[in-house]
């Protein structure tokens, strides 16, 4: 049975590393994944110390073997803000020493900013509240224990949030004496960069602890009640687990007394072994230090000559500490780096006693497995009683096998598997067996598959087929699954909907051979049936048909105006409606309000509406405008669109293949866009959801390039679509979009807000003062004038009192660059929007 024994052993380095400015922000993700905290961000920092002495403790073994080796293996992506060349090759080489010492097959993403922290700090790491994963959905050691996103992706073995999301967070001083060589010659007046570096990795792979000090009290862990398993071995000198809230409330001044004791321990059965049988004594000051305190060994037991030094609070300069030592190794080992995989797919019901009931698995380790291989641990009363069959090795490499021993027909069977390394620590699958587990049924089967379909809601007549996809579950395994369509009244064949992945299956409807007319209807119904003995089968919907029409697309047009004041429908239309809901006199193109969200983190929903009017663009001056409320969750601060945390969205398309592929006119958007729509968004949120309204007087005028993306030229047709996607979870108001101009008049609209609705803006264009004036209806006693970029970018904003009818104001543009400005002249829900030139 052959393991690798050694713990945290070889894996080399593929740095990518990128240029950049930036600012730090907060990271969020949906709940069905992980876990949010009412915490502020955690930060552990390490400090300048003030005892000056020489000493190098070079890097370990293995960090020379695996280069001389030059092995492939995990990759560390490193994202650096503003250092000095120097700089960055020592932050690099402390990473390339850090990836020789922990194994996973998932990216970690690094992003490290050169910035001032002050005298008395080397470095920061920022750990996120947020970006923490339940044990039990990852099959950790722990299954009640929280751990870090680089901890958790390992032992899932695949990403736990978007693939070019940061893990970890660092800041390192601009502001220091820095000595940026590799090779441990650090003088006696200058700090280690290497070392610091270091430091400030091992907080972001999981050297940190939640527990924090709040206006007299201490506290630990999350909303959630868990912590994470770094938490779960501090204890105190005599023994008492600081978590275990019979002994200490959470919060509570006790807590903060222990937290002040200079008395807690790491105590880990790993990290004893590695200190020679004595637990690792932890940082705890008199007076608690939030950037320091526990989350570091104690300075005083393991001084800078020590080889475990790397993690007390202080580095002093002249100190090269290259080489986390044994203690913090071990410490990893305990918390998750080193790890047992069990990978297991749960037996499918039976309906009879044929075929033997063999549980298969997969099992792996970091370090090793006792000799027995593991168990199955079964019962037939839900575990109020139970037996075990030991795992054997089937000659396949690292897989296992035992068949339960099944006499009864007509009973549930209920299973685990549980494995014991090295360590002896027990491994179970599912994690938090025998409280859930695996479980299967014997005897005949009446259970219906479950079938999962978004309904097609059109289609194009330009389309020769169309594909549908529904996801289809059963207990016992699906035999088929296929569509019965009728095209108006005529039925047709059946068409076999095959298993693409599980648990999605799909078909396509080929009309090639059909004779379609704008207006046919298609109706379709879904039917799986499983593999059971008597064919169960489900049907959706559950009686009569979906039906949609075929659409047909319009003739191309140079220019295309709606003010959807008319009677002319000019879309195709999933989750919109041309309507005028309370606080709006005229209609126009709202999505559903409030929009919908899923609640599942693997689905999303989509709400569109197609122009059927293809576009021809212009050669040049190509523009769209249109008026625009955008009440949708805003992204995490600092990111754009693309980014994982950039929630939910709308976005405008443009496809030149009549609807199969859609290309971005303009970088999708949220509530952050504008000011007002941002802050009335927040104005009023229910666990999470925002429930503001939208009201008339907010709308703002949105301008699009036609031909700013690469994918557009003049001359080409162009299928215009409005999109909004909402995530799994926080949802609000919606979008709503009036008076569409495309390569047409793009002047401004003015409402009732001045006489025959005459505002003028001049000159135009304007190099640098421009002049609004108009005529006022009566009872105005105050505008506000916002301007803003093509981009919504908000550049200038002013209350401006007015007396009497007439409205002169003069604002200076001369500082801006040249484009195109929006300006919004608004008094309550009277509002004129209007567009302006700025030149050189």
């Amino acid at each position: 049975m052959k393991r690798n024994r050694d713990i945290l052993t070889g894996i080399v380095l593929l740095v990518f590393v990128i240029a950049g400015t930036r600012e730090l922000h907060g990271q969020r993700v949906p709940e069905g994944e992980r876990l949010k905290s009412n915490s502020d961000l955690i930060v552990r920092s390490c400090y300048a110390g003030n005892n000056p002495r020489r000493i190098y403790i070079p890097p370990p073994e293995q960090f020379y073997k695996a280069r001389e080796k030059s092995k492939g293996g995990s990759t560390i992506k490193v994202k650096t803000y503003d250092f000095p060349i120097e700089a960055k090759n020592a932050y690099l080489f402390a990473v390339a020493i850090w990836s020789t010492l922990i194994e996973s097959p998932v990216d970690i993403n690094v992003t490290a900013t050169w910035s001032n922290l002050g005298s008395g700090t080397l470095g920061s790491t920022y750990l996120n509240p947020s970006n923490i994963i339940r044990g039990s959905t990852v099959g950790a050691y722990e299954a009640n224990a929280l751990y870090p996103i680089p901890i958790a992706e390992k032992m899932a073995r695949r990403e736990l949030n978007d693939p070019d999301d940061f893990e970890i967070e660092m800041v390192l001083n601009s502001d220091q004496d820095w000595y940026f060589g590799t090779d441990g010659d650090t003088p006696v007046d200058q700090f280690d960069l290497v070392t610091v570096a270091l430091h400030e990795m091992c907080h972001g792979l999981g050297f940190y602890s939640t527990m924090g000090e709040y206006n007299g009290n201490g506290y630990w862990g999350y909303t959630s009640g868990l912590t994470i398993y770094f938490d779960h071995f501090i204890e105190n000198g005599g023994g008492q687990q600081l978590i275990d809230t019979a002994l200490f409330e959470n919060p509570s001044a006790e807590l903060l007394d222990q937290y002040e004791s200079n008395n807690l321990y790491f105590s880990s059965p790993i990290a004893r072994i590695a200190n020679g049988g004595q637990a690792p004594r932890l940082y705890a000051p008199g007076e608690f230090d939030p950037g320091s305190s526990i989350s570091h060994l104690n300075e005083g037991t393991f001084p800078g000559a020590s080889q475990n030094a790397l993690m007390t609070p202080f580095i002093n300069r002249g100190e090269a500490i290259h080489n986390p030592g044994p203690i913090v190794l071990a410490m990893f080992a305990e918390i998750g780096w080193v790890h047992t995989y069990i990978e297991h797919d749960t037996l499918l019901d039976v309906e009879n006693l044929e075929e033997p009931f063999t549980v298969t698995a997969t099992i792996t380790s970091d370090t090793s497995i006792t000799s027995d291989g593991g168990y199955v641990y079964y019962s037939t009363d839900g575990f109020a009683t139970h037996d075990s069959i030991m795992l054997t090795e089937t000659g396949n490499p690292d897989e296992y096998t035992a068949d339960i021993p099944v006499s009864d027909t007509g009973i549930y069977v209920s299973y685990y598997l549980a494995v014991t390394d090295y360590f002896d620590r027990i491994y179970r699958d599912p994690a938090t067996a025998p409280e859930i587990n695996h479980r299967f049924f014997i005897g005949k089967d009446t259970v219906k598959p479950v079938i999962e379909h978004e309904p097609v809601p059109y289609m194009l007549l330009s389309q020769d087929s169309l594909k549908f996809r529904a996801d289809v579950r059963d207990n016992l395994g699906v035999d088929s699954v296929y569509i019965d369509y009728l095209i108006n009244e005529t039925a047709m064949d059946p068409v076999t909907m095959p298993v693409a992945f599980k648990p999605t299956y799909q078909g396509y409807l080929n009309f090639e051979g059909a004779t379609l007319a704008v207006g046919d209807t298609i109706r379709y119904r879904i039917t799986a049936v499983d593999a059971s003995a008597s064919g169960n089968s489900a049907t959706i919907p559950d009686s009569g048909y979906y039906v949609f029409t075929v659409e047909k697309i319009n003739d191309p047009v140079d220019a295309y105006e709606n003010d959807f004041d008319g009677a002319a429908d000019d879309f195709l239309k999933n989750g919109f409606s041309i309507d005028s809901p309370a606080g709006f006199t005229n209609p126009a193109l709202h999505t559903r309000h409030p929009y919908e969200q899923t609640g599942d983190a693997n689905k999303s929903i989509e709400y569109e509406a197609i122009l059927t009017y293809p576009i021809i663009l212009k050669e040049s001056d190509a523009w769209m405008a249109f008026d625009e409320i955008v009440l949708v969750e805003p992204g995490e601060t600092g990111t754009v669109f693309g980014d994982y945390e950039f929630w939910d969205y709308i976005i405008v398309e443009g496809s030149k293949d009549m609807g199969s592929t859609w290309y971005p006119l303009f970088p999708g958007y949220d509530s952050r866009i504008n000011t007002l729509w941002l802050s009335t968004y927040n104005s009023t949120l229910n666990d999470g959801n925002s429930e503001a309204l939208g009201a008339s007087n907010m709308y703002r005028e949105r301008m699009i390039n036609l031909l700013a993306e690469d994918e557009f030229n003049g001359g080409e047709e162009v299928l215009i679509r409005f999109r909004l996607y909402s995530d799994a979870f926080a949802y609000g108001w919606g979008w709503v979009i009036d008076n569409i101009r495309i390569q047409g008049d793009l002047s401004g609209t003015g409402n009732d807000l001045f006489v025959d609705h005459d505002i003028r803006v001049f000159p135009n264009p304007v190099s640098g003062i421009v002049t609004l004036e108009g005529r006022l209806e009566q009872g105005i006693q105050g505008v506000n004038v916002i301007i803003t970029d093509i981009l919504g970018r908000e550049l200038f904003s002013k209350e401006f009192r007015v007396t009497g009818e007439t409205f002169q104001e003069r604002i200076d543009l001369s500082g801006n660059d040249p484009g195109i400005y929006l300006i919004t002249v608004s008094s309550g829900d009277k509002m004129a929007l209007l567009k302006i030139i700025k030149s050189n």
